[in-house]
């Protein structure tokens, strides 16, 4: 899981990487949390143009891939200057009551395409 570093002096940073879903039953991401940030939430675009979405849904046995294109993690009022290299907790909540918690890298999109 990784994020690029926000434009200078945004507040805002998007997060990108895959998930899957191991279970059998569709599974729903529904909210995302970090000590980073004031709020998390899900977006289909990046910029400000981007659409929110209220949850990312999981097919089992499938890997969704979070991408600019597609629906993906956005953390907004983020109160801690990142740069290339740092890295920060983030918790994923889903559908089922299941927490999980990430650890996510800053680096540059020329690595992700």
């Amino acid at each position: 899981v990784w994020a690029p570093p926000p434009e200078a002096g945004g507040t805002d940073v998007t997060v990108f990487g895959a998930i899957v879903n191991r279970g059998e039953q569709m599974l729903e991401l529904v909210a995302v949390t970090s000590p980073i940030a004031d709020k998390g939430g899900f977006r289909t675009k990046s910029g400000p143009e981007g659409e929110s979405v209220g949850i990312i849904r999981l097919a089992p046995g499938k890997p969704y891939a979070m991408a600019p294109w597609r629906a993906h993690i956005v953390l907004t009022g983020v109160h801690r200057v990142l740069k290339q290299d740092d890295k920060f907790d983030l918790t994923l909540e889903f559908n089922d009551g299941r927490k999980m918690t990430v650890e996510v890298l800053v680096e540059p999109k020329g690595g992700h395409g």
